[in-house]
C-alpha cells in the first residue's frame, strides 16, 4: 500500500561472477527465493540449475524475470510513484482530514515513493540488462547503483510496513480510545514517531550496505557485483536475514495490524450505527462524518496492505524450506508475480483515497482545473470533471465556450 508492500519485494536478485580462462559463468539469487533472505549456497546452486540445465529454461527464466518484474513491475512503479505524488499534494489540501490523519498518510505516499523508486533501480533495469543483453556489459556506475539501492529496498519496505502499523495504532486510539488521544495523538507526537519509524529502519538495514561489493577482475578492466564474506556467513544468514527479518518485517507487524484492525472494524460498524441513529434525529455532525470517512479509508489501507504482503511473505517462507521450481511451472510463476503484490499494495493507495473520499477528489478535480489549458481571449476553457456515478469512474471534458470564467 503501500507500503511495498510493503513492500516489498525484498529479495535479491544479484549476480556473482567467476571468471576461468575465457569462459565467465554467473549464478543469480533469484527474488523469490531470496525475498528478505539474502544468499545462500543452495538457492543460488538451484538459480543456476535454472540457467545451466538446458537453453529453452534459461530463456523461460530471462524472459519470465523481464516481463514480470522488468515491465510489468516497472509500470506499476512508474504510475505508483507519479499517483503517490499526487496523493501527498491533494492530502496536504485536504482541510477537513485531521492534521495527524493527514500527516501519517502523506508519510505513507512518501515511503511508498521511495521504495518504488528504489526497486526501479535496482531491479527493473537490472532484469532489462539481463534480458537484453550480456550481464559484464553494464557500465560500471550502474554496478555501483545497484550497491546502493539494493539495501534502500529493504530501508523502503520496512518504512512501509512501520508506517502503516503507526496509522493503525494511531487511529485505533483515536477511535476505540478517545481520552487517551489528546496526548497521545498529537501532531508533534505523531512527527517524532514518523521520524523514530524512519531513523529506526535506515539504522536496522545499515548491515545490508555490507552484504556485497563492487570488485575488479585480476588482469582485466571489468568489475563486477559481488557478496562479501560477510554477506554468506552462517551467522549473519541465520540471525539477521533469516529469524530478524521475519520478525520485523512479517510476524510481528502482522500480529499488530490485523489486532489494531479487528478492533477498528468493530468499532467502527458500531459507531455507524449511532451515527445513523443521530442522522435520524437531525444530531449528526459533519467532523463526526469526515472522522468516520477517514476511518473508512484507514482501514482499508491496511486491509490492502495485509492481502498484498501476507501471500508474498508465506510464499518467501516456502521458498525458503521448499526446492526451487522449474520454469515453466504453476509454482514458479505463482512465486514470481506474488513479489508483485508488493509493488502493487505500495500503488494503490491513491485509487483507495479516490473510490472512498469525496474531499479528495474534489481536491483532485479542482487541481487538476487549475493545471489545465489557460483560458484564451475567447473565453474559452476546458474543464476537467471527474465524477463517480454508480460507482463507475468516468472523465467528462467540457469545453465551455463563451461562458463566464467565474462559473
Amino acid at each position: 500500500m503501500g507500503s511495498s508492500g510493503s513492500t516489498v519485494l525484498t529479495a535479491s536478485v544479484d549476480a556473482f561472477y567467476n571468471d576461468t580462462g575465457n569462459a565467465s559463468s554467473f549464478t543469480v539469487s533469484h527474488p523469490t527465493i531470496l525475498l528478505g533472505l539474502g544468499f545462500n549456497s543452495s538457492s543460488a546452486d538451484a538459480a543456476e540449475d535454472d540457467y545451466d540445465d538446458d537453453d529453452d529454461r534459461r530463456k523461460c527464466v530471462l524472459a519470465s524475470h523481464f516481463y514480470i518484474h522488468g515491465v510489468v513491475a516497472g509500470l506499476l512503479c512508474a504510475t505508483g510513484i507519479v499517483t503517490n505524488g499526487f496523493s501527498i499534494a491533494v492530502l496536504g489540501r485536504d482541510r477537513d482530514t485531521s492534521p495527524v490523519s493527514s500527516l501519517l498518510l502523506r508519510s505513507l505516499a512518501a515511503v511508498d515513493i521511495f521504495f518504488l523508486s528504489s526497486w526501479s533501480c535496482a531491479w527493473t533495469l537490472f532484469f532489462a540488462f539481463e534480458y537484453f543483453g550480456d550481464l559484464r556489459s553494464y557500465h560500471v556506475a550502474y554496478h555501483y547503483l545497484r550497491l546502493y539501492t539494493y539495501p534502500l529496498i529493504f530501508v523502503g519496505q520496512m518504512a512501509t510496513i512501520w508506517t502503516t502499523v503507526l496509522i493503525a495504532a494511531s487511529r485505533f486510539i483515536a477511535v476505540s480510545l478517545p481520552y487517551y488521544a489528546p496526548t497521545l495523538c498529537t501532531l508533534r507526537s505523531t512527527r517524532n514517531r514518523v521520524v523514530g519509524v524512519l531513523v529506526f529502519c535506515f539504522v536496522y538495514n545499515v548491515p545490508r550496505l555490507f552484504e556485497f561489493r563492487v570488485e575488479q577482475e585480476l588482469g582485466r578492466r571489468d568489475k563486477y557485483y559481488t557478496i562479501t564474506e560477510f554477506g554468506k556467513s552462517r551467522g549473519y544468514q541465520f540471525v539477521y536475514v533469516h529469524i530478524c527479518y521475519y520478525v520485523f518485517s512479517f510476524f510481528l507487524p502482522l500480529i499488530l495490524l490485523t489486532t489494531f484492525n479487528l478492533r477498528l472494524i468493530a468499532d467502527y460498524r458500531r459507531i455507524n450505527r449511532k451515527r445513523n441513529s443521530m442522522l435520524s434525529s437531525g444530531r449528526n455532525s459533519t467532523r463526526e462524518k469526515h472522522e468516520q470517512n477517514v476511518t473508512l479509508i484507514m482501514i482499508v489501507v491496511i486491509v490492502v496492505f495485509v492481502l498484498c504482503n501476507s501471500p508474498a511473505r508465506i510464499l518467501q517462507v516456502i521458498g525458503s524450506l521448499t526446492p526451487r521450481q522449474p520454469c515453466p511451472t504453476g509454482k514458479f510463476f505463482m512465486a514470481e508475480l506474488s513479489s508483485l503484490l508488493e509493488v502493487f499494495n505500495s500503488t494503490s493507495n491513491f485509487f483507495v483515497y479516490f473510490i472512498f473520499r469525496k474531499q479528495f477528489r474534489r481536491i483532485l478535480q479542482r487541481e487538476m482545473c487549475a493545471a489545465g489549458p489557460a483560458r484564451n481571449r475567447t473565453g474559452s476553457t476546458t474543464a476537467l470533471t471527474i465524477r463517480l456515478n454508480g460507482g463507475m469512474m468516468e472523465t467528462i471534458i467540457q469545453d465551455n465556450q463563451g461562458l463566464n470564467h467565474d462559473k
